[in-house]
């Protein structure tokens, strides 16, 4: 089995940028560029987003401009009105979901070059962290994700683990808090998921899965697998050998996990400082 490991250091912002994308792709760029400086919703963020960031807004929609701007449209839009309580405090060094280590991202990509985000439910103290700061944890993700990365991989594939899902968990993951993730991660970023995984459900995690599912969007119950407590069936999807000891792979946790992927977070505090300063 042959690992695929991201080995990139932290890069400038335009660093990323293929000097050899199509003439088509720069022109659009040029173009969204235009579209940004014409609306007063988008102009006044032109100095955050440099061509790296607005190329993985163009490709990660297949070059369709429109969709682009859309979805760029969204992306400060659910930012300065829709979530506003989310995003206006979110800098890393505050975000306690960040601290706790609920998130993170696999070191290895999968055998299919996919970037693997995996939720850990058991690292979830709902005394110390909110959904909310969750949710805002994975936006975090989200950002550094199609910024550097994405033009890299072949898309995005979550897993989740829900072992010790418990009572507490479902006074603070309600199904509106669910909800609310599923509309920052999907209409609002240029981010391909080719899968979802969920393992080690339990009793109330089934229950809260029989509530949401039927109102899911088509593409997300599409792409949702439930394994229930079958890590083997898991292992079917996501080769064992780049999983962590709790995904019943062979890797200790400490060394399972992307650190410099974090660090990149963590080294951008003054971007989301002054970024919120603007919502």
């Amino acid at each position: 089995m042959t690992l695929v490991q991201d080995k990139s250091s932290v890069l400038s912002n335009n660093s990323n940028l293929n000097r050899n994308d199509s003439p088509e792709l720069l022109q659009q760029l040029q173009e969204l560029k235009h579209l940004m400086k014409d609306d007063e919703n988008l102009k006044d963020f032109i100095e955050f987003f440099d061509d790296d960031f607005l190329l993985a807004f163009i490709k990660g929609k297949k070059l369709d401009l429109g969709k682009a701007y859309t979805t760029l449209v969204n992306f400060i839009d659910i930012r300065r009105r829709k979530y506003r309580h989310i995003f206006k405090p979110l800098v890393p060094s505050k975000n306690a979901s960040l601290n706790a280590g609920i998130l993170r991202i696999l070191k290895n990509r999968d055998h299919r070059n996919r970037f693997v985000l995996v939720n850990r439910t058991w690292k979830w103290n709902c005394k110390q962290v909110s959904a909310d700061d969750t949710n805002a944890m994975f936006m975090l993700i989200m950002d550094e994700y199609f910024r550097v990365d994405c033009h890299k991989t072949e898309g995005l594939v979550g897993i989740f683990d829900m072992f010790g899902f418990s009572m507490d968990h479902v006074r603070e993951a309600t199904p509106n808090k669910v909800y609310q993730l599923i509309d920052l991660l999907w209409k609002n970023v240029p981010v391909r998921y080719t899968a979802l995984h969920i393992v080690n459900t339990g009793f109330f995690m089934n229950c809260l899965l029989k509530i949401v599912h039927p109102f899911l969007p088509k593409k997300v119950r599409e792409r949702l697998i439930i394994h229930s407590n079958d890590l083997a069936s898991l292992h079917a999807h996501i080769p064992k050998e780049i999983l962590p000891e709790s995904l019943g792979g062979p890797i200790i946790e400490e060394e399972a996990f992307d650190i410099n992927f974090e660090q990149r977070i963590r080294n951008k505090e003054e971007y989301y400082q002054k970024f919120s300063e603007k919502l």
